[in-house]
């Protein structure tokens, strides 16, 4: 119990101290942050989406919400999946935002939550980059770089319905 009050004290800080008007992050209210060296994304989605109909057999696609860090809704992302192992899936996530479409294609890990049935913890923890900079348009089109991401899954009515929670850092490298 005191882990836990500890553990969310900690995060309320954090939480707090990044959207202060004293953070050293300055964000934009698209939840981009942008300097010489490249634009970052803060994003996430969350919420719960019904499989896309038309989906072949061996992929899971969901349309889901994004907010900017202020909580605020700014467009979507569609998740399409495609398991490549008990523990992992091939993930192709393609964002509508403000500024046009942004298309990233990673492996995606996730693991069960043995503190909670139906939940899976999930991440896309990628070395290099992932962005595909030719599917992009607009602001993201020819942006290449990378997507990292860590959130939970809700699976009690996988594969018709997902709950996610979703934080994404998204690093696009400088334009040209």
């Amino acid at each position: 119990m005191f882990r836990r009050a500890l553990g969310l004290l900690a995060v309320s800080v954090v939480a707090i101290a990044l959207m202060s008007p004293l953070s050293p992050v300055a964000l934009s209210s698209a939840g981009a942050e942008q300097d010489s060296s490249g634009d970052l994304l803060f994003l996430h989605a969350r919420g719960a989406a019904n499989r896309k109909t038309g989906t072949a057999p061996d992929r899971f696609a969901y349309l889901l919400d994004v907010y900017d860090p202020s909580n605020r809704k700014i467009g979507t992302v569609t998740h399409d999946a495609s398991f490549t192992s008990a523990t992992t899936a091939e993930i192709i996530s393609t964002f509508e935002l403000p500024g046009g479409v942004l298309v990233n294609r990673a492996i995606e890990a996730f693991a069960p939550d043995t503190s909670r049935q139906n939940q899976f913890l999930t991440g896309i923890h990628p070395e290099g980059e992932t962005l595909v900079g030719d599917k992009g348009t607009g602001a993201y089109a020819g942006r290449t770089g990378r997507l990292r991401m860590s959130g939970w899954h809700e699976t009690s009515k996988f594969p018709d319905t997902l709950g996610v929670n979703d934080f994404y850092v998204i690093e696009l490298n400088p334009k040209g």
